[in-house]
């Protein structure tokens, strides 16, 4: 939980190199994070409206947004085919949206700059 939570500390300070070593050590991981039966864990995602399901595509589509934070237009895009790729039913209007936008040279998260 704490290393989730790290990431988005990480990602609010603008710290995205050491955000995104953290997202991939989670990755490295991820199937103890979705099968994790810790309560607290459990009450902690609840709280944060995730499902154990939804972590790997969450941090995937958060490596998306940082690598548009840092003008990495190409990678984002390759992150975000890979996220469709992977998970093709989440939030297929966002990441189709995201993938879409990069095509045609357009970051998707603008608004957050």
């Amino acid at each position: 939980m704490a290393k989730i939570v790290r990431v988005n500390e990480l990602c609010a300070a603008e710290d995205y190199v050491e955000s995104e070593k953290q997202i991939y050590e989670i990755l490295a991981h991820v199937k103890e994070y979705e099968s994790e039966n810790d309560l607290q864990f459990r009450h902690y995602l609840k709280a944060i409206e995730e499902s154990p399901s939804d972590i790997e595509p969450e941090l995937r589509d958060t490596l998306v947004i940082e690598a548009c934070y840092q003008n990495h237009f190409k990678k984002a895009l390759t992150l975000a085919e890979g996220l469709k790729e992977k998970f093709p039913a989440w939030d297929p209007q966002s990441v189709n949206g995201a993938i879409s936008m990069l095509k045609n040279g357009w970051t998707p998260y603008p608004y957050f700059r």
